[in-house]
């Protein structure tokens, strides 16, 4: 979904607005939707469900290292028991929650810089078309990653 930690690479972005403009909000919709396909993909009944793959390698990540976290424990002394799990739990919500917040960030951005090279008066369609752009992102910044299933 992210190409150098982006949407799309801000240099792309930047010669896009500088040839057409309008012709770039078109592409950075586009980029928008995407993104909020993904999240919608990622929160499917089938993908957040218990058995789906995903949980169903997140699960098994969290099972093997109840294991260890098991072994270790039970080998070490009570000051040095570890609850890898815990910090696992953490860190997968924490990306989740990242990609969100990093693609809202960078549609704002993407929108914005758009917005400010687009020749003045806006014609009704070029207006209809960044107001279309503003609904996207705003979708996108409320979006989340449902985790409920890990266990």
């Amino acid at each position: 979904m992210f190409l150098n930690n982006n949407l799309i690479d801000d240099d792309v972005l930047r010669g896009w607005i500088a040839q057409n403009p309008l012709r770039a909000l078109a592409r950075v919709i586009a980029r928008i939707r995407n993104a909020i396909g993904v999240m919608n993909y990622m929160n499917l009944r089938s993908w957040a469900s218990p058995n789906s793959r995903y949980m169903n390698i997140v699960n098994a990540m969290l099972d093997d290292l109840e294991r260890a976290e098991v072994q270790w424990n039970a080998n070490h002394p009570v000051d040095q028991w570890v609850d890898i799990r815990s910090v696992f739990r953490i860190w997968i919500r924490n990306l989740c929650q990242g990609m969100v917040s990093h693609a809202d960030a960078w549609a704002a951005f993407a929108v914005g810089s758009v917005e400010a090279a687009m020749p003045r008066p806006l014609t009704q369609p070029q207006a209809d078309l960044l107001q279309a752009a503003r609904t996207l992102r705003t979708a996108l910044g409320v979006s989340s990653v449902n985790l409920a299933a890990m266990h």
